[in-house]
């Protein structure tokens, strides 16, 4: 990882073959194209070049950070240096902030990410206008790794709407398998969303999502909340990611539209601990290490 010439951290990846880094590379370009960049808030890589060769190819692209931190490092290093899981107030921080950056990437981007988990959100510092900590080191989120990624303009045509193209089949590993896939439905947002849940679980509770199906055949995720959390506004976050509609077959909350609701409603509960969240994440930016080979 090095400096691009206008200053912006570069990242470089290398794959062959090297069908999936061009496919990267074109959802990126789509990507930048439609959702553009809006007082600098652009939460995903910008390609800068990619090139193709006998053996591979290579894909440059801007980088969230020069640490290259995600939620899951995050989580490790409250736990081995604090003896404790992510503050609440913090993880309520982050996923309105994965919610924000998921609905601009469905809303205006009209891309699936297909591969969202803790790993890929990096943490990072974005000159947001919708972000009161933006001057705070790592008080934002960064999605990476587009290789997965599905362009739903590709899937439709002037008689439809690309917002509502539907996919069959398991596109991800068994255990980051949203519930439509589990059960053989079309699937679509829930891909995503899904993947939100499993990075919100990881702050939570210091641990990848499992989830168990009861004799109703209800799923549940292995762990409860704790009792002096927000345990109605975690419930609903949940149960509206997790959940299908009967009759649409979407996860409940998984509408850009509902994204927002959802990000609306966290913001709420957020009003008047301003100042908490800003001392939480100024010490938690004195914890972090400068790069990903320094956590020990």
């Amino acid at each position: 990882m090095k400096k691009h010439k206008c200053e912006e951290v570069m990242a470089v990846k290398s794959q062959t073959p090297t069908s999936c880094l061009a496919l990267e590379y074109q959802c990126l370009r789509r990507l930048e194209e439609r959702v553009g960049s809006n007082h600098g808030f652009h939460p995903f890589p910008k390609p800068l070049s990619f090139v193709s060769l006998a053996d591979g190819g290579i894909l440059s692209m801007t980088a969230g950070s020069k640490s290259g931190l995600n939620i899951v490092d995050l989580a490790n290093i409250y736990r081995v240096k604090l003896g404790e899981t992510v503050p609440e107030l913090v993880a309520l921080h982050y996923t309105s902030r994965m919610l924000k950056h998921v609905e601009t990437l469905h809303r205006q981007g009209r891309i699936l990410h297909c591969d969202v988990k803790p790993d890929n959100f990096v943490l990072c510092k974005l000159d947001c206008p919708h972000n009161a900590y933006r001057q705070i080191e790592y008080s934002d989120l960064f999605l990476v790794d587009f290789g997965r990624a599905v362009d739903l303009e590709r899937y439709s045509d002037r008689s439809s709407d690309a917002r509502n193209v539907m996919f069959h089949g398991n596109a991800s590993c068994p255990e980051a398998r949203c519930l439509a896939m589990r059960h053989g439905m079309p699937w679509s947002y829930d891909i995503d969303t899904f993947g939100i849940l499993s990075a919100a679980h990881v702050l939570l509770f210091g641990k990848h999502m499992e989830l168990r199906q009861s004799r109703d055949s209800r799923w549940h995720i292995q762990y409860q909340f704790r009792r002096y959390w927000n345990k109605d506004l975690w419930t609903e976050i949940f149960d509206s990611l997790f959940y299908l509609d009967e009759e649409t077959g979407f996860a409940v909350g998984s509408r850009p539209r509902n994204l927002r609701k959802l990000r609306e409603k966290i913001n709420d509960c957020l009003k008047g601990e301003e100042a908490k969240i800003a001392a939480l994440l100024k010490r938690q930016a004195a914890l972090l290490p400068k790069r990903r080979d320094q956590m020990g």
